[in-house]
C-alpha cells in the first residue's frame, strides 16, 4: 500500500467514530428521508468517507453540491409554483382629499354566507367627504356588468362624481368599467396591489358593516340580505355617529354642508341676486306688501268686503 493511500490515526479515528456513532446514524436517516423531498440521492454515511470526510467543513460543501444539481448528476424536481402576476409598478403618489359632496367615492367587496352555507357578495360604495353609504348592492354573483349598472343608477340619482377609488380586481378593471367610466366622464383611481390603506375609507366602511351588521345578523335568503342591508344602511346614514364628522349622521352632515353652502352663496350675491334668491326661497304669503302684477280680471264685479266700502 502506498503512503499516500495510508490516512492518518487522528482523521481515520475521527471518520470512525462519526460513523459508529448512534447520533450520526440517526442524522443519517433523517437526512435520507429528507432528500427524497427534494428528489436527490440519499446521503450514505460511511467510514472515512461522505459529509464527514477530512474537517466538519466538508459538510457544508457536500450541502452545497446537493443543493446545486451537482451531487451525481443526478436531476434534481423542480416545484410548480403559481406564477405571480407581472403588473408594473406606480410610485406612491398622495391622493387628493374631497373637498365637497360628490367628488370621490370609493367601492369595494365583501362575501358572507347564507344560513344554509351558500356564499353572497356585496359592493359597496361611499362618499369620501361626507362618509355616506352610497349603495349596498347584494347578489349570488358580482362582474363588471352588475357594477357598471348599479353605478349608472347612483349617477342618476346623484350625478356623477369625478373619480372612483378602487383596487385591481377583475371586476373594477373589466371592459365594462372601462367603457362606463368613459361614457360618463368618470376616472378609475386604482390603488397599488396589495396596498388596501390607500383606499382607507372603504375599508373602515366594511369593518364597521362587517361588525354591526353580517356578523350578528343571520340571513335565511338573498331577499333577507338586502332588507337587512337596507336597514342598516338607513340607520348608518341616518342615526349613526361619525366620529370624523363632530359625531353627526352622514346624511344630516351633508345635509348641514349643503345649506352653509347656500348661505354663503346668498352672502355674497349682488343685491339684484339676493332680491332674487329671497323671492325664491320664501313664500309668497310670507311677503307684507305683495307686488299686484296684474289687475282683476274682472274689473266691473265687485266682492263683498268692496260692497261694504262703497
Amino acid at each position: 500500500m502506498s503512503s499516500s493511500a495510508v490516512r492518518p490515526t487522528h482523521s481515520h479515528g475521527l471518520a470512525t467514530f462519526y460513523a459508529t456513532s448512534p447520533m450520526i446514524r440517526n442524522l443519517s436517516s433523517v437526512l435520507a428521508r429528507a432528500d427524497s423531498l427534494t428528489g436527490m440521492p440519499p446521503i450514505k454515511l460511511a467510514a472515512g468517507e461522505g459529509l464527514f470526510h477530512g474537517s466538519p467543513s466538508s459538510a457544508l460543501t457536500a450541502r452545497k453540491r446537493r443543493l446545486t444539481n451537482t451531487h451525481m448528476g443526478a436531476p434534481r424536481k423542480t416545484v410548480r409554483t403559481k406564477l405571480r402576476k407581472q403588473i408594473a409598478r406606480r410610485a406612491r403618489v398622495a391622493t387628493p382629499k374631497a373637498t365637497r359632496p360628490n367628488e370621490r367615492w370609493s367601492m369595494d367587496f365583501m362575501s358572507a354566507r347564507l344560513l344554509d352555507g351558500r356564499w353572497f357578495r356585496v359592493l359597496t360604495v361611499v362618499d369620501q367627504f361626507t362618509r355616506e353609504c352610497l349603495a349596498l348592492l347584494a347578489d349570488n354573483s358580482l362582474n363588471g356588468h352588475k357594477v357598471a349598472l348599479a353605478l349608472s343608477q347612483l349617477v342618476a340619482e346623484r350625478g356623477a362624481s369625478l373619480s372612483i377609488t378602487a383596487d385591481n380586481g377583475s371586476e373594477f378593471v373589466s371592459k365594462a368599467m372601462d367603457a362606463w367610466s368613459y361614457q360618463h366622464g368618470v376616472q378609475l383611481d386604482f390603488i397599488r396591489p396589495g396596498k388596501p390603506v390607500e383606499n382607507s375609507y372603504i375599508e373602515s366602511f366594511n369593518g364597521r358593516l362587517r361588525d354591526e351588521c353580517l356578523n350578528v345578523e343571520v340571513f335565511f335568503a338573498l331577499s333577507d340580505v338586502r332588507d337587512k342591508l337596507a336597514r342598516w344602511r338607513e340607520d348608518y346614514n341616518q342615526v349613526r355617529p361619525h366620529s370624523a364628522l363632530a359625531d353627526y349622521a352622514p346624511a344630516i352632515f351633508a345635509q348641514a354642508w349643503w345649506q352653509t353652502l347656500s348661505s354663503a352663496a346668498v352672502r355674497t350675491a349682488g343685491p339684484a341676486n339676493r332680491t332674487l334668491a329671497g323671492a325664491v326661497r320664501c313664500p309668497v304669503a310670507s311677503d307684507p306688501n305683495p307686488l299686484q302684477l296684474s289687475g282683476s280680471p274682472y274689473p266691473n264685479m265687485k266682492g263683498e268686503a268692496e260692497k261694504l266700502l262703497a
